[in-house]
This record gives C-alpha cells, sequence and structure tokens, in this order.
C-alpha cells in the first residue's frame, strides 16, 4: 500500500466510518429481525388449540329424549364461537365447502350417541350447501329404530333418509377409502377395555383402513397415528355428544348408571378435543375401564405422531351457556 498524506488519510477513515457505520447499522435491523422471527417461532410453538364446550341445563334429563331444540341452538353456539362469526350457516361454511363430499361418523345407540344430536349436526352441515354428505352406519342391535330418530329430526329441513349409508361402517370401515373430502365424527366418551376411554382417537382407530385391532395392544397407544395418515386433509372438525356419560360399564354392555354432562364438545384438533371430553369425564366421577392410563393414547397422539394438542395448558378452552 502506497503512503498517505493527511488529506487521504481522512478521507479513507471517513469511509470506513461510514461502511463500518453502515454495517452496525444494518446489522441492528436484522438483529432486530430475528427478534421477531424468534417471537413468531415461539407464538407459533406455542399457540393454543380452541375447544368450545357448550352445556344446557334443558337440553336432556334423566331417562327422556333430548330437547332437540335446544340441541339445535347449543349446535348454533357452538359453531360460532368455533367459527368466530355470528351467523351459523356462514360458521359451518367457515369449516366446509359447496365442493365438499362429507362422510360422517357417530357412535351409534349402544354406544350411547344421542339421536337428536347427530340430527342437529346433519342438519348443520346440509346449510352449508355441501356437494352430498353421508352417515355411515352399519347394523347393530336397535341401530334402524334409532336411525328412526334421527330421521325424524331431519325431516324439518327436508333431509332424506338418503344421506343414511349402510355397509361403509362395518369393520374394517371404509370411511378412509371413499371419496370424501372431508370426514367428521360425532362421537361419545365412555369407558373402554382397549383404552380405558373411548372418545376421538380412539373412534377415528376404529375408522382406519385395516380396522381398530390393528392398534389396540398397549392402550390403543398407536391410534392417533391413523389421523394424519388415513384421514391426512380429511379431517377439520370434531363434535363430541356428551350429553351423558357411563359412569361405569363392561365390555358392549348397557352402562350400570349414567352421569347428564349435558354439554357438546366441538373443535378442528381430535386430539384437544378428546383431551377435554377426557377431562370433563374425570371431572364428573366416571370411571375408566381397568388399569388402562386412559391419557396414553391421546398423549402418543401429540408427543409421537404430531396428531393436535393433548396438553390442557396449551388448549383454550371456551365455555359457553345456552
Amino acid at each position: 500500500m502506497k503512503n498517505m498524506n493527511c488529506s487521504e488519510v481522512d478521507v479513507f477513515e471517513r469511509r470506513e466510518f461510514l461502511k463500518r457505520s453502515a454495517l452496525i447499522a444494518a446489522g441492528a435491523v436484522l438483529a432486530e429481525k430475528f427478534a421477531k422471527w424468534s417471537e413468531i417461532a415461539a407464538s407459533v410453538a406455542e399457540e393454543k388449540s380452541k375447544v368450545v364446550v357448550v352445556t344446557s341445563d334443558a337440553v336432556i334429563r334423566e331417562g327422556q329424549a333430548a330437547n332437540a331444540s335446544v340441541v339445535e341452538k347449543m349446535l348454533e353456539r357452538g359453531i360460532c364461537e368455533l367459527a368466530g362469526k355470528s351467523n351459523p350457516v356462514e360458521a359451518w361454511k367457515n369449516f366446509l365447502k359447496p365442493t365438499d363430499v362429507v362422510g360422517i361418523a357417530d357412535a351409534g345407540k349402544h354406544l350411547e350417541n344421542v339421536p337428536e344430536v347427530v340430527a342437529a349436526v346433519l342438519k348443520g352441515i346440509a346449510s352449508a350447501g355441501v356437494a352430498s354428505m353421508k352417515l355411515g352406519y352399519f347394523d347393530y342391535g336397535d341401530r334402524r329404530a334409532w336411525l328412526g330418530e334421527v330421521s325424524k329430526g331431519l325431516k324439518p329441513a327436508g333431509i332424506s333418509e338418503d344421506v343414511f349409508q349402510g355397509g361403509i361402517y362395518k369393520i374394517p370401515a371404509r370411511f378412509a377409502v371413499e371419496p370424501y373430502t372431508v370426514v367428521m365424527q360425532i362421537p361419545t366418551v365412555k369407558p373402554n377395555i382397549m383404552s380405558g376411554v373411548a372418545g376421538v382417537i380412539k373412534h377415528f382407530a376404529t375408522m382406519a383402513k385395516r380396522g381398530p385391532a390393528v392398534y389396540h395392544p398397549d392402550g390403543m397407544v398407536t391410534a392417533g397415528s391413523v389421523i394424519n395418515d388415513d384421514f391426512a386433509g380429511k379431517h377439520r372438525l370434531v363434535i363430541v355428544d356428551a350429553l351423558k356419560f357411563a359412569v361405569t360399564q363392561r365390555p358392549h354392555r348397557p352402562p350400570d348408571a349414567l352421569h347428564y354432562q349435558k354439554s357438546l364438545i366441538l373443535s378442528t384438533d381430535a386430539v384437544a378435543a378428546d383431551a377435554v371430553a377426557l377431562d370433563l369425564f374425570l371431572k364428573a366421577g366416571c370411571k375408566p375401564f381397568g388399569d388402562v392410563p386412559p391419557r396414553w393414547h391421546i398423549e402418543a397422539a401429540d408427543k409421537v405422531y404430531h396428531a393436535g394438542v393433548s396438553d390442557l395448558a396449551r388448549i383454550e378452552v371456551r365455555q359457553v351457556r345456552v
């Protein structure tokens, strides 16, 4: 480097100063951006799943049928709260498109599904103007009589029994292989010999391509794998019929006693819906079957299969009363 005179040195130093100042400023901007990106990443990581619990003291009384008009009001309030809408039809359209072909899996009479809940959900789906919908079923005991009760609830909306599709719900069920764009659940919550308590995730395993037996070992700990496998892109909404719980129950037998929770549970997160439903079940004093820890398969669905959120601290539960 040649020798520089004083004026050249001054110019060089000023240039270096300006360069370094610019780099420092740019570094500060980047640091600020990285900090913001880190905050956003952290907030996404800690983002809570939303679960809506709608309860009404007037919806059902011990030993009686549910009040269909109250069930419909509960569902309307719940879907609006979940979607952040004030109009129930617009709320349903938040989850369903006119081009959707919807397959619906309920829990049936033998699993204590309330027919008025199933009818209300079908009416809600129809209000979204979907291309078609089918309620899968198989004949089990007095299933036909139970479907008759569902049908009575559909008549005021002009929905025919053509929505009932037999055979799809045989084991293994065909929900995952039919040309449905959406598969929705209306499960119940009850003691179960395989999982301690049966709810949303176990029901997904029942609907799986290979049938539930594959997922039975070890408290159905692998059941959550089907949510992001067999039903990837098809699961959008779960509505748990929690109007009543079996307090205790022998396998495949009518419950010895019922607790009337009088709630519906709605979420787009199947795992979160199951976690909240189990929490309500246990707080009501109902008992899991045997020694199977009922959270095993729910936690595995979250931590192993990343199908949703199982930690109640990370679930935003919105309580609504009608």
